[in-house]
C-alpha cells in the first residue's frame, strides 16, 4: 500500500525517510546536529544520552528517532489504523490476567467485617 498524500510505499517511509539527507533545508536547523568528538565510556550517562553505547554512540540519544524491528502497519501507510485480522487488541486481551471467580464475595466479607469492627469501635 502507499500514501495518496506523500506517494510514498510502505519501505519508503519506513526505510527511506530515515536516511534522507535535510542538509540546507528547513528541517535541517531543527535536526540534531553531528557530534564531531570521540565517544569515551564514562562511569555516568551523558543527559542527551550521547555515547550511551560505546560502538554506537547515536544509539539512545534524545530527540533521535530510532528505526524500527518492524514496519508500521497503517491501512494507508502512512496513518490510517489497520483493519482485519489479526489486530493486536483481540490478541492482548486474552493474555492478561483475569480475576478469580470468588475474589469479589470475599472482599465483599472483608468490607462488612471491616464497617463492623470500625462501627463497634467508635460507638
Amino acid at each position: 500500500m502507499h500514501s495518496p498524500w506523500f506517494c510514498l510505499d510502505q519501505d519508503q517511509g519506513s526505510y527511506g525517510l530515515p536516511g534522507a539527507d535535510v542538509w540546507g533545508t528547513v528541517l535541517g536547523d531543527q535536526c540534531p546536529v553531528e557530534v564531531d568528538f570521540p565517544c569515551q565510556p564514562w562511569k555516568y550517562r551523558t543527559f542527551n544520552g550521547y555515547s550511551n553505547n560505546v560502538h554506537n554512540p547515536r544509539w539512545g540519544n534524545a530527540n533521535t528517532r530510532y528505526l524500527p524491528f518492524l514496519p508500521p502497519n497503517y491501512g494507508d501507510g502512512v496513518a490510517v489504523p489497520a483493519a482485519g485480522p489479526p489486530l493486536p487488541g483481540d490478541f492482548s486481551c486474552p493474555v492478561g490476567p483475569t480475576a478469580p471467580k470468588q475474589a469479589w464475595p470475599c472482599r465483599e466479607r472483608h468490607l462488612q467485617h471491616t464497617k463492623f469492627f470500625d462501627n463497634t469501635r467508635t460507638s
